[in-house]
């Protein structure tokens, strides 16, 4: 394993060098396993979240394949729905109205 490994050499913040230290120490392991371990980390963690955002784009666009057609059903389906519930809605309100005496229909209109 030691055959594929390079020697890399950074400058690194006293607070950041010490935090690496105390973890070092309660990991049990060398300063150069936990600087290659917190690296490792850090790039599984990049990994995971590329590979996050593939996963939703693709099941984002297999909903929307899945969803279009019957949404665009239930759409159709609300509109009519809305064309025959706004007239009797008004027909209904001049109705009680006309029973209420509070308004004349005005047969020309209608």
């Amino acid at each position: 394993m030691k055959a594929n490994r390079r020697k890399v050499s950074f400058w690194d913040t006293d607070k950041q060098y010490r935090e690496v230290e105390m973890l070092a120490k309660r990991r049990n392991e060398t300063l150069s396993d936990t600087y290659r371990f917190l690296i490792s980390q850090q790039l599984s963690t990049e990994a995971l979240k590329n590979d996050t955002d593939f996963i939703r784009k693709q099941i984002r666009e297999e909903l929307e394949i899945a969803l279009e057609k019957r949404m665009t059903r239930i759409i159709k389906l609300l509109i009519k729905i809305g064309c025959m519930v706004f007239p009797m809605v008004y027909y209904n309100v001049m109705l009680g109205l006309v029973i209420s005496g509070q308004h004349k229909i005005n047969y020309l209109r209608c």
